[in-house]
């Protein structure tokens, strides 16, 4: 009995050794002599450690077989105690039970939601499985493997499983087996960053797929090809992709297939800044899916109209499109595209300016489990970016950072160009100079990485005047040089602002104030008309400068307010400390009443009246007595002069207006 107790892990069930045959009556003795101590109830250990180690140590190895080999048995029939049976027939020897032990307790812990835990233990299955035995079941156990895997974020383990899967495949000549394969590794490569890699396995697929001789698989195959090489904004080889796809479809005659090629035609199209033949494509595919009773094509082409729409700049007819595209899908039950198209919403209102609807759509998309993994990046990148951008550092910058990782996961380039643009405005503003230029000089190598024509705009518009402010002729020139290309290929007004955005800040870099000022003001002008919130505060942060040194201080006071207020409506907390610590040249105030401070900021004479009365002391009850006005006014007024100065509390925001000198005037 003593052998047996040894054996098992202590603290050891007491019921357990009782169950190997020994009876309760001869444990007495052992607990009574203190031999055995019962430190939890049911379980009992050694009292002397020493003891268990000699008895081990001294044990003939034919009768320590013997018994793990009994307590295997034993455990194997307790689903719960799979695993520690499999423990026990590995110190037998007997390791085709210890599989079918480590297989049997990995899919109880699946059924548990404990990935990790059944990972683990498929991995120990597997490190004892001989090369070569039960093919198929090994082939089986690793697929699970790799599910598990992934679901415990262990995507290089996967990779690996589907690797050695892809290797047995080959041997044994499944090419279905292959193709399957290449498939998953594409998918771990493109989540682990190694996008060659991602691209190398999806082209083999569709080549081995099109030797099968399937044509409508081979064109789905291609299809996903051109599909992932679009995410990267490599459009020239995604349209060659694509011609593939097209021409297997053709010959399949599968019609739904056809229209969604047409319409994804469309998108690369735009992507490179032929609107004209991208709205061809997309008609077409529409027109395919309206006349053969296609609602799901039909709802994938009204989301491409909003497409064409989102390249070309023109934001409030892609909100338009897009809003009748998600009415469409619902009318029609397209889940998964109008996941899709409330995304891209997302996106328009967030460029806009309008964000609480953005951050609204963005959580639809989100409150979905089922949601695509690319629609779930770019959703979750809206709000993140957006509060960062209204001073949520506590949380915020930590967002963007987890939701640059899931864009960059999904390879949602488009967005992907954003978010290093917000994160790039954000170090700026909070003084991490070396951060902005690690994320301006990352949006560049990206750039050069696709052929981009639309998305990395604002990124170097902003990386431009980063550049510009340190002199940096070289960077600077590149941004020039990128823009360029850009406006050159995708003619519109948003890359025409852009350019000549990039262009003043040259010009200025170069001290020629005449040049740069008539090309910002053409940029501003060019914004105004998009409607993009953002630049619009921005460029005219930028601006005010200019003007003040080209001796146009007035007009430059006017800029800096204009963009005052652009941030306060958007609750650009931390561009608004920028902007109200940011140097007025005096001449602009030379000529201005002494009220010009409070009119700059956008207070009125009563609020600043209360703005005194409570920096001596009173209440909301005490003010609005000594005005003759209800306490419900008085709040009114307090919390629009917080508002437009930029303060969370009223001690705050009277030590801001004094700070300001906003309390000299009186009512």
């Amino acid at each position: 009995m003593l052998e047996a107790a040894a054996l098992l892990d202590q603290p050891f069930s007491v019921t357990l050794l009782i169950d190997l045959g020994f009876s309760a009556d001869a444990l007495d003795p052992l607990f009574d002599n203190s031999i055995l101590c019962e430190p939890l109830p049911n379980r009992a250990e050694f009292r002397n450690p020493g003891l268990r180690n000699r008895l081990l140590a001294g044990m003939p190895w034919s009768r320590k077989r013997r018994l793990c080999e009994q307590v295997g048995e034993l455990l194997s029939h307790r689903s719960d105690a799979l695993g520690e049976a499999a423990d026990f027939f590995c110190r037998a020897h007997r390791y085709g039970n210890a599989r079918i032990c480590c297989v049997g307790a990995a899919k109880e812990a699946c059924h548990s939601g404990h990935y990790a835990k059944a990972f683990s233990l498929l991995r120990r299955a597997m490190e004892i499985w001989p090369a070569g035995a039960d093919t198929d079941k090994r082939t089986q156990t690793l697929k699970e493997m790799a599910r598990c895997a992934r679901h415990a974020r262990e995507f290089g383990a996967a990779q690996l499983a589907w690797e050695e899967i892809l290797a047995t495949c080959r041997a044994i000549g499944s090419e279905e087996g292959e193709i399957e394969a290449r498939n998953q590794i594409a998918e771990l490569s493109q989540v682990l960053g190694d996008h060659a890699a991602a691209l190398s396995s999806l082209r083999e697929a569709a080549e081995l797929r099109q030797r099968r001789g399937s044509d409508l698989q081979a064109a789905r195959q291609w299809f996903a090809l051109a599909s992932y090489l679009a995410s990267r904004i490599r459009a020239r080889e995604a349209f060659a992709a694509l011609a593939l796809a097209r021409e297997a479809a053709e010959q399949a005659r599968d019609v739904g297939l056809l229209s969604e090629i047409l319409a994804f035609e469309g998108f690369i199209f735009s992507m490179m800044g032929k609107h004209d033949e991208a709205r061809a494509r997309v008609d077409s595919s529409l027109q395919l899916a309206l006349t053969n009773n296609l609602p799901e094509q039909a709802a994938i082409a009204y989301h491409g109209l909003g497409k064409l729409r989102d390249f070309t700049g023109e934001y409030a007819e892609a909100r338009d499109a897009h809003s009748y595209a998600i009415s469409f899908c619902r009318q029609q039950g397209s889940v998964s595209e109008e996941h899709f198209c409330l995304g891209c919403l997302s996106y328009v209102l967030f460029r806009t300016g309008q964000w609480r609807s953005a951050i609204e759509n963005a959580r639809k998309v989100l409150a979905d489990k089922s949601v695509n993994p690319a629609a779930c990046a770019f959703a979750g990148a809206m709000p993140a970016m957006i509060g960062v951008l209204r001073g949520e550092r506590r949380h915020g910058n930590a967002r963007l950072s987890d939701a640059l990782l899931q864009l960059r996961a999904n390879s949602v380039v488009v967005l992907e160009f954003h978010a290093l643009w917000i994160r790039g405005v954000m170090a700026e503003l909070e003084g991490d100079q070396s951060l902005a230029a690690e994320q301006y000089r990352d949006i560049l190598s990206l750039w050069h990485e696709t052929e981009d024509r639309m998305c990395a705009v604002p990124g170097v518009v902003s990386a431009a005047g980063f550049y510009a402010d340190r002199g940096d002729g070289a960077n600077l020139a590149t941004c020039c040089e990128v823009l360029g290309v850009i406006a050159q290929e995708n003619r519109n007004e948003e890359t025409r602002a852009g350019s000549q955005a990039v262009l003043a800040e040259a010009a200025r870099c170069h001290g020629d104030l005449v040049s740069a000022v008539a090309l910002m003001r053409e940029a501003i002008e060019g914004y105004d008309r998009l409607g993009t919130m953002l630049e619009m505060a921005f460029l005219r942060r930028r601006f005010a400068p200019m003007l003040a040194a080209l001796g146009q201080p007035r007009e430059a006071e006017e800029k800096r307010r204009e963009a005052f207020e652009l941030a306060r409506r958007l609750g650009l907390r931390p561009f608004l400390d920028c902007l109200q610590s940011d140097t007025v040249p005096a001449a602009s105030l030379l000529s201005e009443d002494a009220s010009r401070p409070a009119a700059a900021i956008g207070l009125t004479p009563r609020q600043r009246s209360i703005l005194g009365l409570i920096a001596k002391g009173l209440t909301n009850k005490e003010i609005a007595s000594h005005l003759n006005l209800s306490p419900r006014t008085i709040e009114m007024h307090v919390a629009l002069a917080l508002e437009r100065l930029n303060c969370r509390t009223r001690s705050e925001g009277v030590s801001r207006a004094l700070s300001q000198g906003l309390l000299g005037t009186k009512d």
